[in-house]
């Protein structure tokens, strides 16, 4: 059996895409967020889009932190609202955010028989 993680990042437009994210196109976290008061869901939108302003602007580039990426944002371009209506983030369509998302990639191979 053989497991290899492969890095990856998600370019976002906006502080707020991670969460429009888990909150409509996964399973378990949608279902949970859905069971929230939207006091709740508010604090939790403001919580994930403070933690990805913190942490996640621009784009580590040879030991620096970079403005902006090359990367066209997951949401919204210029020709293109947001999932949730608002206008996209940058003119031109790149993603002042990098979030993390490492793959995990698994195979195995069945032993000859004998």
């Amino acid at each position: 059996m053989r497991v290899e993680t492969i890095p990856a990042v998600v370019p976002l437009a906006h502080k707020d895409d991670l969460f429009e994210m888990f909150h409509t196109a996964t399973a378990r976290t949608r279902a949970l967020l859905e069971m929230q008061s939207p006091a709740q869901l508010a604090a939790i939108r403001a919580a994930v889009g403070h933690a990805v302003e913190a942490r996640y602007a621009g784009v580590p580039y040879q030991g620096a932190q970079r403005s902006t990426s090359w990367l066209r944002a997951v949401v919204g371009t210029d020709d293109a609202p947001r999932l949730d209506g608002r206008p996209s983030g940058r003119r031109d369509g790149r993603a002042p955010f990098q979030v993390p998302a490492p793959c995990v990639v698994a195979s195995a191979m069945k032993p000859l028989s004998v």
